[in-house]
């Protein structure tokens, strides 16, 4: 019953063996077919990256106005007779907006379409392209930014050395609230500990 190998190697089919050594070259080699979605799932890598980068860019701008705006009220409120030393903190709604300068081009065609039985009938077309306006700063064209819209502010917290006096309390708010127009039940003043 004991074959010799060349006997049994001469029994198999030639396709199986082209077969048989593709496969072996697929896996010493890898499978070609997922280095394409890995050099796809890399580009989208670096797209998320980029993508991080600016919100990270957007995120610091957003946080030195949001900085500067505290600051600004801790001095303002500071002032204040009887408020003492003071601690602000804001919370933004939202993110900033640009508005930017776009060159709108509108054409409109009128067709008018007759068949043979008297009857006629009226196509419209419009088409509107536009195109943001750039302009060249620093070697780099940028979008024409025509008004930068800053993000809103959803709520205050006061912390004043003199928040136990309800008089001081009140002209706190008055003044947090004439500033950046939000709504008394939305800014909270606590007494600070000495």
């Amino acid at each position: 019953m004991s074959q010799n190998p060349k006997e049994l190697f001469q029994k198999i089919p030639p396709h199986l063996i082209v077969l048989g050594v593709l496969g072996l070259i697929f896996v010493i080699m890898g499978n070609p077919i997922d280095n394409g979605e890995k050099d796809e799932q890399e580009i989208e890598k670096n797209i998320d990256i980029e993508t991080e980068d600016e919100q990270i860019d957007r995120s610091t701008e957003e946080y030195r106005y949001k900085k500067q705006l505290e600051q600004e009220l801790e001095e303002a409120l500071s002032l204040v007779t009887g408020a003492g030393s003071t601690k602000v903190m804001l919370s933004l709604k939202g993110s900033g907006e640009l508005d930017l300068a776009k060159n709108v081009d509108e054409e409109q065609v009128t067709t008018v379409e007759a068949d043979g039985a008297e009857g006629e009938r009226e196509i419209e077309e419009r088409f509107t392209t536009e195109e943001i306006l750039t302009v060249r700063e620093e070697g780099q064209e940028q979008p024409m930014v025509i008004k930068e819209y800053k993000p809103s502010i959803n709520g205050i917290v006061i912390v004043a050395e003199g928040a136990n006096n309800i008089n001081v309390k009140k002209q706190l708010q008055r003044a947090a609230t004439t500033l950046f127009d939000v709504p008394e039940h939305k800014i909270v003043i606590l007494p600070k500990e000495n």
